[in-house]
C-alpha cells in the first residue's frame, strides 16, 4: 500500500494543540455569566494550577516517569485529558517519549491518543514545559478507538503536514521503519526522528497511560 498524502495546514490538531484550545474554550464557558447553567467544577486537578507540576519517579526497567491528568464536568459533558512521559538518559540530556489521551464523556469513539518523541536537556518540571519541547515537526502517530481502531502516522515540516497515513484493523499496514527514516532524510525534515510508534500505541491501547512506567515500554523503541 502506498502511503497517502496528508493534508497541509492542519498542524493545530497535533502535539496537544487541540488540548490547549479546548482548555481555553472550557475556561471561557466557565466564566460567570457565560451561560445559564451552573458552571461545572474541575476534577482531577486545581483549575488555577495551569502549570500542572510533573513529579518524576524511577520507572521499572530504567528511566524516569511522570504523569498528569485533568478534567472538567461530569457525564456526557465531561472532558478529560492526561499525558504520561518516559525519559532515559542520553549522551546529552534525556531522550523521551510522550503519550497523551483526550476523552469526552458520552463519546462512542473512545479516547484519542497521541504519541511523540522529544529531547530534553533536563527533565521538565511542568506539563507546559514538556509540551514546548515536543517539536511540531518530524514523525508522530495517534490511535483512535473508532470503527475497530484507527492508527495514523504523520510527518510534518515547517508546521505543515507533508504526508499522513491511516490504517484500520481490517487493512492494517503501518509504515515500515525504513520508509520513515528515508522520508525524513530525503525531505530534509528537522524535528522528531523515528521511534516505534506502533508498539508504543499498542502497549497503551492494551493497558493505560500508567503502562508508561512499566517494563512494557522499551528504550530500544527509540532506535
Amino acid at each position: 500500500m502506498q502511503p497517502g498524502q496528508g493534508r497541509r495546514g492542519d498542524s493545530a490538531i497535533r502535539r496537544g494543540r487541540v488540548r490547549r484550545s479546548l482548555v481555553g474554550a472550557i475556561a471561557f464557558l466557565l466564566l460567570p455569566g457565560c451561560g445559564q447553567q451552573t458552571a461545572a467544577q474541575p476534577i482531577g486537578a486545581d483549575a488555577a494550577n495551569e502549570a500542572e507540576t510533573l513529579v518524576w519517579t524511577k520507572a521499572a526497567g530504567g528511566g524516569e516517569y511522570a504523569m498528569t491528568s485533568r478534567g472538567w464536568g461530569s457525564g456526557n459533558t465531561s472532558y478529560e485529558s492526561a499525558v504520561a512521559y518516559r525519559c532515559w538518559k542520553a549522551a546529552k540530556g534525556y531522550d523521551c517519549l510522550s503519550a497523551s489521551s483526550l476523552a469526552f464523556g458520552g463519546s462512542i469513539s473512545g479516547p484519542e491518543r497521541e504519541f511523540a518523541r522529544f529531547h530534553a536537556e533536563t527533565l521538565p518540571t511542568t506539563k507546559d514545559e514538556a509540551e514546548k519541547l515536543v517539536a511540531s515537526d518530524g514523525y508522530s502517530c495517534s490511535y483512535r478507538e473508532y470503527m475497530g481502531g484507527i492508527f495514523s502516522e504523520t510527518i510534518m515540516s515547517g508546521g505543515n503536514t507533508l504526508i499522513r497515513h491511516s490504517t484500520g484493523i481490517i487493512d492494517y499496514h503501518p509504515w515500515p521503519k525504513t520508509f520513515v527514516q528515508h522520508y525524513l532524510i530525503a525531505n530534509s525534515v528537522r524535528g522528531t526522528g523515528y521511534f516505534d510508534c506502533e508498539r508504543l500505541s499498542q502497549a497503551i491501547h492494551h493497558g493505560s497511560l500508567a503502562t508508561m512506567k512499566t517494563t512494557t515500554i522499551r528504550r530500544s523503541w527509540l532506535d
